[in-house]
């Protein structure tokens, strides 16, 4: 078992989107945990809480209105996410917890950028997605996998470099890219290092919700919002900014 500090930390995450939330719970998963609905800094959220050796994960969107489940669904080319009083119809059901009060008693509240935790992730860097779609797909395992891949963007301007001698337009065009970072976590199996995050970067918002890849990998895998037969699918979550739990910070300054 891994050694637990008696100082419990508290790290938040926001969301890009509700959707986000209902398809990291929800999406290509064997049973889904609870979420849980309580104020934060004045606001009402609805979260998915992680628990790491040392560090309580709360993963955070907007809460769009009450009920009592979370109800996802593919239909067609439509992801279908809603707040529902009933699990009557076929979807994928998360049950919703409110949570009158919260006691962070002693918890420290970690800042977003914070790069000296105990359980922040190791990191490292892949060349393509066909190496991350391996890489989170193992074809030789008999149980359900975790295939979620995390996107956030850098905050940092990315396709600068090149010529001076271009015109106006394409220069705004190239100051205004935004680079972002797609990845996905794996226990290492050695309890002291935890979680390591392994990611790609690009100079382009993940252009789709899923990566579609075929299981024998006979095909480049590509981002897709249409799920069709004969593929696989990794469900791509977008969070707001980039975090410094998974261990980024500093290589993008």
């Amino acid at each position: 078992m891994p050694v637990v500090d008696e100082s419990l930390t508290e790290y938040r995450i926001e969301l890009a989107s509700f959707e986000d939330l209902a398809r990291l719970t929800c999406a290509y998963k064997e049973y889904t945990e609870p979420l849980y609905v309580f104020e934060m800094d004045r606001k009402r959220v609805i979260a998915n809480i992680q628990h790491l050796s040392n560090t309580r994960v709360v993963l955070h969107a907007p809460l769009p209105r009450e009920g009592k489940y979370v109800s996802y669904k593919i239909d067609g080319t439509k992801e279908v996410c809603n707040v529902v009083d009933t699990a009557a119809n076929i979807a994928v059901y998360a049950p919703i917890i409110y949570l009158k009060s919260r006691t962070i008693g002693d918890v420290e509240l970690i800042g977003d950028m914070d790069n000296d935790m105990a359980d922040m992730f190791h990191s490292s860097e892949l060349s393509d997605l066909g190496s991350l779609t391996r890489l989170a797909h193992n074809p030789d395992s008999q149980e359900m996998q975790n295939l979620t891949l995390y996107a956030m963007p850098t905050g940092k301007k990315s396709g600068g470099g090149g010529s001076d001698d271009v015109n106006g337009d394409e220069k705004e065009k190239k100051e205004k890219k935004e680079g972002w970072v797609l990845g996905h976590l794996i226990h290492n199996g050695v309890e002291q290092f935890g979680l390591e995050f392994y990611y790609l970067r690009s100079d382009a918002e993940p252009d789709g919700r899923f990566v579609k890849y075929r299981t024998d990998f006979s095909s480049e895998p590509e981002f897709a919002d249409i799920i069709e037969t004969g593929y696989a699918y990794m469900p791509v979550i977008k969070l707001k900014k980039m975090y410094g739990l998974f261990g980024l910070m500093g290589r993008y300054d």
